[in-house]
């Protein structure tokens, strides 16, 4: 049985547009924390754990949330296909706000710990 050409024109049209499509490169930058936002994670997770320094067990299971945060974010921005583009477009002063926002929480955590003894 012969096809019509009616029904062989969307699969033609298909394999003409994947032929001649180029590769969409997406901004990663909008993917992915923006330094406001990891910095408002370590500046209110930070007052948290120095407020709940009183009760030092009370503030390491707070801390475990930013923690896990802040971990996910470096996993996110050291991943081998995101780490290239992410340094094309936002610099090394991303990373370095990222390190600085990071241990900031953690001397706060060390304050906070070293505060009830």
């Amino acid at each position: 049985m012969l096809h019509s050409t009616h029904r062989s024109l969307p699969h033609r049209t298909a394999a003409i547009a994947l032929c001649l499509s180029a590769p969409a490169w997406a901004e990663v930058s909008d993917k992915i924390p923006m330094p406001p936002e990891f910095w408002g994670v370590a500046i209110a997770a930070s007052i948290l754990v120095l407020i709940l320094a009183h009760w030092r067990y009370l503030a390491l299971a707070f801390a475990v949330l930013p923690t896990l945060w802040f971990v996910s974010l470096l996993l996110e921005i050291h991943a081998p296909d995101l780490a290239g583009p992410i340094a094309h477009e936002q610099g090394r002063a991303y990373y370095l706000q990222a390190y600085a926002a990071i241990a900031m929480f953690v001397v706060a955590c060390a304050a906070a710990w070293r505060l009830r003894k």
